[in-house]
């Protein structure tokens, strides 16, 4: 599991429960997403099930089929983007591990973005982790524990997972994003991303850095007269409101620290010269850090429940610190 980068109380518990065979029957990986849950998943059934030594696991035809997901043994729940999981998947579910493994000495069961269970379905989960089958191991993951029913959670050892240092993250995104990333980029990306190369590969692979432009156009629009703030938000999906604030969040710091005068320590060194740091540079610190702040809580509420079309009326306030 050395493999296992950034995550080190993570990767020496799973470690040490491997080496002292004391594996529990039910495993909850909390964290961001993006960070490394579900490869340390992969990583942890590799060194239970290969008889490879567990520093090297990850070579042979066994592990292979645990990376493709095609393990005999192993059973995925994967949903859809925004899907719910539904209850027939989790009854599928234990009807599969009421049967002997294939080829191994267990039955292991992963439930990716277990946050998408839905009652009834946590229920019948429950009903499995509170009688699992013999030789069964449940690995559930997620980046909202907070949803999940606290009967579950108590039936799970809780592994946590943290967003990874930036040079860890850089490196991962150089190295795993299947197309050739600058290192001022890739550090750059990290930073946005908050220290999930995951979730920085997938900005890589969608249309957000190619928006930036755009969207700090739409801002520096409004410089001249302020009534504009008051007018609605271009975009309208839950998805480009939330990557939005998330470009606005990182400008602002960025703004503020160069504010300070630590340039060195700005992510996006090009912001020092445009119009949108002289827009903002008549605030103070401390109204940038209170914008920031009031983007964080905007951007916590549309991954909630808020109407993505009610956030895109207030976004254009909140930036202008009214």
């Amino acid at each position: 599991m050395k493999n296992i980068k950034g995550q080190n109380s993570a990767r020496k518990f799973l470690e040490n429960s491997v080496k002292t065979g004391r594996i529990a029957n039910s495993y909850l990986f909390t964290g961001p997403s993006g960070v490394g849950k579900l490869f340390s998943a992969k990583r942890f059934l590799m060194a239970i099930l290969c008889k490879e030594d567990m520093d090297i696991a990850g070579t042979c035809a066994v592990c292979s089929r645990v990376e493709k997901k095609i393990h005999p043994d192993i059973l995925w729940v994967t949903p859809e983007k925004n899907k719910n999981i539904k209850i027939d998947e989790i009854r599928a579910l234990k009807d599969r591990l009421s049967l002997k493994p294939f080829e191994s000495v267990i039955n292991a069961a992963i439930i990716e973005d277990a946050h998408m269970l839905r009652r009834e379905s946590s229920n019948a989960l429950l009903k499995i982790l509170e009688e699992p089958p013999e030789g069964t191991i449940f690995i559930l993951i997620t980046n909202k524990k907070e949803t999940l029913l606290p009967t579950i959670i108590s039936r799970c050892i809780e592994v946590k997972f943290h967003p990874l240092p930036i040079d860890d993250a850089k490196n991962i995104i150089i190295h795993e994003a299947g197309v050739f990333v600058a290192s001022e980029m890739a550090e750059f990306l990290a930073h946005f991303a908050e220290g999930s190369p995951g979730r920085a590969i997938e900005i890589l692979k969608s249309e957000v850095l190619s928006r930036r432009g755009e969207i700090l156009g739409m801002v520096e629009q409004m410089a001249p007269d302020e009534k504009y703030f008051y007018a609605g938000w271009k975009h309208e999906s839950k998805d480009d409101i939330i990557e939005d604030v998330e470009i606005f969040i990182m400008y602002l710091r960025d703004i503020a620290i160069a504010k300070e005068g630590m340039i060195k320590y700005v992510v996006d060194k090009s912001i020092v010269d445009s119009l949108w740091y002289k827009m903002f540079e008549r605030y103070s610190i401390d109204k940038i850090y209170m914008i920031i702040e009031r983007l964080v809580a905007l951007k916590k509420a549309v991954e909630g429940n808020i109407n993505p079309k009610l956030a895109a009326q207030i976004l254009p306030r909140e930036l202008s610190g009214c």
